[in-house]
């Protein structure tokens, strides 16, 4: 794939967003017209990111940024 853009990459975080709240991949395939096998590769990612948390302020670090908070 070519490098990611603004919109993949917002694309991705709702994609994450909705699953981690329940929303079933079987909807998503439906609603956002992506493969099973798309959405799966997103999830992998985001569960295989291991990347440690630099953040000094608690407010920046897990769960300390708004819900959406890339809408903002």
């Amino acid at each position: 794939m070519a490098d990611p853009t603004r919109e993949d990459d917002l694309r991705a975080l709702h994609v994450i967003d909705l699953r981690t709240k329940g929303q079933l991949t079987t909807q998503l395939r439906k609603d956002m017209a992506l493969t099973n096998s798309s959405i799966q590769g997103m999830m992998k990612r985001y569960r295989d990111s291991d990347l440690p948390c630099l953040c000094e302020k608690p407010e920046n670090q897990n769960g300390g940024m708004p819900d959406r908070w890339w809408e903002q």
